[in-house]
This record gives C-alpha cells, sequence and structure tokens, in this order.
C-alpha cells in the first residue's frame, strides 16, 4: 500500500433540508466518482481504490469559503462553491475510481460522525447527523507584553481529532516507508474570535470531552484544541504564533479537553 497524492476534489454545495437520503446514479465513465456528504461543514476522509489511497484533509470554513490555508497545516483541497453545507468528495485515487471511502465527518456544535461507504461505481450520498455537544462560555487572557497593538488581532481554535487517522484506516506506521512520513491528524476548524484591548477573548467553545469518538480513544489518541493567534490586517492573516495556555496543556502545546475550564492565561510560542 502506497501513500496517494493530495486530492483535489472536496467543494461545498447548497444545503436544502435534513432529509436523509441515501441513493445512488449509474455513473457516466468519463465522470470521477461522487460522494455527497450532507449537513457536513468539514470532511477528513480516506479514499481506496485496490491497494491504493488518498487522504482529503479539511477545508478551513469561511462565509466566502475561500481557498487559503488551514491553520492546522493541512491545506485547502479542490474546489470550493462558496456554498454551505454539503461537501462532495470526488472518490477516485489518480484515475482508479474507489471502492470505498471512509469519512470522518465535522460540525463544530455536533458530535463528529465516522461512515463508511462502499462505492459500487456509482454516486453516493449520505446525510451526517448532529448529536448536539454542551458549550462552554470559554475565557482567555493572552500574556506578553510585546503584544501592545490589538487591532485585527483574533485568536483561531482548532480541534486536533488525534484518533481520526486510526478512524481512516490509516495504516500503521510500519507500513509507512522512510520516505513517506504518516500524515499529521485533521484539524477542524472550531472558532475564531477578536482579541480585546487588554488580551482577553471569549468563545463559545463547543465541548468534545465526551464525544464518542473521544471516549473510545486511547489516552494517547484523545484530540485535544489548538490555539492560534492571528494577524488579520493583511490581506491574507499571518500566523503571530500559537497560543500555549498556562494550565492543563498538552505535550503538544495544545488545550486537554475537559468538560469545563477556568479562565486561562496563554503566552504566545513564535
Amino acid at each position: 500500500m502506497r501513500l496517494g497524492t493530495r486530492l483535489r476534489g472536496v467543494r461545498r454545495a447548497l444545503v436544502l433540508g435534513w432529509v436523509v437520503t441515501c441513493v445512488g446514479r449509474p455513473q457516466d465513465a468519463n465522470k470521477p466518482l461522487e460522494l455527497r456528504i450532507v449537513n457536513a461543514e468539514e470532511v477528513a476522509a480516506s479514499i481506496y481504490a485496490g491497494e491504493h489511497y488518498s487522504l482529503v484533509r479539511p477545508h478551513l470554513r469561511g462565509d466566502g469559503c475561500e481557498n487559503q490555508p488551514t491553520v492546522g497545516g493541512y491545506g485547502v483541497v479542490g474546489e470550493c462553491t462558496g456554498k454551505r453545507g454539503e461537501m462532495i468528495i470526488e472518490a477516485n485515487v489518480g484515475r482508479l475510481p474507489a471502492d470505498r471511502v471512509r469519512v470522518v465527518v465535522f460540525n463544530p456544535r455536533c458530535e463528529t460522525e465516522n461512515l463508511d461507504v462502499a462505492m459500487l461505481g456509482k454516486n453516493e450520498t449520505r446525510t451526517a447527523k448532529c448529536v448536539a455537544v454542551p458549550i462552554w462560555r470559554f475565557q482567555g487572557r493572552i500574556e506578553d507584553d510585546a503584544l501592545t497593538e490589538t487591532k485585527g488581532l483574533k485568536v483561531h481554535v482548532g480541534y486536533q481529532a488525534n484518533w481520526a487517522l486510526e478512524a481512516l484506516g490509516f495504516p500503521g506506521l510500519d507500513e509507512i516507508g522512510v520516505d513517506q512520513p504518516p500524515p499529521e491528524p485533521p484539524q477542524f476548524d472550531v472558532a475564531t474570535v477578536s482579541v480585546s484591548k487588554d488580551r482577553s477573548f471569549s468563545i463559545a467553545l463547543p465541548i468534545y470531552a465526551h464525544d464518542h469518538a473521544e471516549e473510545g480513544a486511547d489516552a494517547g489518541d484523545r484530540g485535544e484544541l489548538v490555539f492560534t493567534l492571528l494577524d488579520t490586517r493583511p490581506k491574507v492573516p499571518v500566523v503571530v504564533g500559537t497560543l500555549r495556555p498556562d494550565r492543563f496543556a498538552t505535550k503538544s502545546g495544545g488545550l486537554e479537553l475537559r468538560t469545563d475550564y477556568p479562565a486561562l492565561q496563554f503566552v504566545v510560542e513564535r
């Protein structure tokens, strides 16, 4: 098994309602197979065609659905129509039609959902369900005397789903060549908020600690929240640095998943 190249082929379309569909249509041999996920803000997916596979990385959400890099480093894959609520995955590896697609569906205020779809030579549609998660009014403050000006500064929060590579069926490290390091776990977009003049910020933070995938994950594969400081004054936002919390920090500098949080202080790691 070898690691495929980054896929082009994820785009957004309009959601018309919460109608559950699970249908396919005969596929034109000249067109790629498509898997449509209804009611999905973001997806990560692995696409299998025999012994070959490729990994679809999440988009960064935005009202204009612009093609721009994600803070988590996954980058934008494919085209984005600007419409919200559906993801369409081109289910091919190169020119090979997929026989299976595994998907992690992410909606910020819902539990994650894992899908395993057999592609039988035709397009398929699945509708994601939403099991709502609790919301915590999170309070934070940046402790950095060098930040004398907060205009245009924003805090981006990403959910790094460390368990997702296993859910997507990614092979073990012994199956990956030394020239093919394993990809980083997908990081989904949770929220972006402005920084106040006193360097504080407040977020309506979804609580993922009791997500079914989190509860079933090994301790080393539990997810975390990643805080990043952005300067949005340039046309293309600039990453100022990552924000490390003074309490409940993970080994990589993220924030542990908990059911509640006290007010936290963050330092900028440039």
